[in-house]
């Protein structure tokens, strides 16, 4: 059975959530100092 496309639609938007979420009051500078930040946004297309 196929799936219903607007599933898609609601996983991507559940996952822009989670991505604003964690870069909550984030600044460039913390951005630019965290190795970890740095790499956690390269993981996930940020």
């Amino acid at each position: 059975m196929a799936r219903d496309p607007r599933m898609y639609l609601w996983e991507v938007r559940e996952a822009a959530d989670h991505v604003a979420s964690f870069l909550r009051g984030r600044t460039i500078d913390d951005y630019l100092g965290d190795l970890m930040l740095r790499s956690e946004s390269l993981s996930i297309g940020v």
